[in-house]
């Protein structure tokens, strides 16, 4: 297999070496979560690379875990070709990860996914069950204004901030719909739509589904850890006002009862976007061709 042929393998230049063992996040783990001999899951792992980059480190277990067909099949690739030991990769719907059996994760790596799901707040709820010791989440927050957002955000957010409720609770965010066949956009697995809540709902959600914040990083300046500045722009902070990075703790081992994410949502209380409906490429293909005759 040709170089061309293995998209999930990527090099990154990290002080000053480039290296394919590692990422722009693998110093920001290290440095909030010791690797070697622990246990770690990361969840909407795409292609498995940063779980492949703590396997390395000499993590116990780093387990990646996927939900899409075509983007667990890179993954599977490369763990069938690199035969790391320590390395396995799962396909599975995060949104129900507390429901397969697995025993809880020393480290759970929640990267760039939070603002896919249709209900954090439930997503949440269901980490924290399988959180031994430490959540790191990077996620985007939804701002309160167009101002904040980054131009290949600016027409995704449809809308001022809202309200929704979410298991029962009050929250504040914005619509994102997604377009498009779910199974290749970025919305859940089969939802047309995501919301992003903002900072201080992301800080509601996090603290009431049973985690005690450590840190709290938004903005980078001259007192953000070395290993988060050094990698900032790379990472996306500072280019939008709406990277959020968190480092959590559970506050006890006391189990969420959760319900179906779906269900969950209040429908009396819930409006979501107008999205407009998928058409499958191949019928656009057939109407472009009648409308030309």
């Amino acid at each position: 297999m040709s170089e061309q042929e293995r998209p999930w393998i990527r090099e990154f230049e990290i002080d000053g070496k480039t290296v394919t063992d590692t990422t722009h996040r693998t110093p920001i783990v290290e440095y909030y979560a010791p690797i070697k001999d622990r246990t770690f899951i990361d969840l909407g792992a795409g292609d498995g690379h940063e779980s492949r980059a703590i396997a390395h480190r000499g993590a116990k277990l780093a387990l990646a875990i996927e939900g899409k067909d075509k983007i667990f099949k890179m993954a599977k690739d490369a763990q069938d070709y690199l035969k790391i030991p320590n390395h396995e990769v799962r396909q599975l719907d995060v949104r129900y990860i507390d429901t397969f059996g697995l025993e809880p994760f020393d480290v759970v790596m929640c990267f760039g996914f939070i603002y896919h799901v249709v209900n954090p707040f439930n997503f949440l709820k269901r980490v924290k069950n399988i959180t031994k010791s430490t959540l790191l989440l990077e996620t985007h927050i939804a701002p309160l204004t167009d101002d904040g957002l980054i131009e290949k955000h600016r027409g995704n957010i449809r809308g001022p901030v809202s309200s929704i409720y979410l298991d029962g609770g009050h929250f504040l965010g914005r619509y994102c719909p997604h377009v498009g066949d779910p199974a290749q956009t970025k919305g859940s697995l089969d939802a047309p739509w995501t919301f992003w809540l903002t900072g201080d709902s992301l800080v509601k959600a996090v603290t009431e589904s049973g985690f005690k914040i450590i840190e709290y990083l938004h903005e980078v300046d001259n007192l953000t850890p070395e290993p988060i500045r050094k990698n900032a722009t790379d990472l996306g902070f500072g280019l939008a006002n709406t990277k959020v990075l968190i480092v959590a703790e559970p506050k006890d081992d006391k189990p969420n009862v959760v319900s179906d994410p779906v269900e969950s949502l209040d429908p009396d209380k819930l409006v979501p976007p107008t999205c407009p409906e998928y058409v499958p490429p191949d019928i656009l293909t057939r109407i472009v061709r009648k409308l030309k005759g």
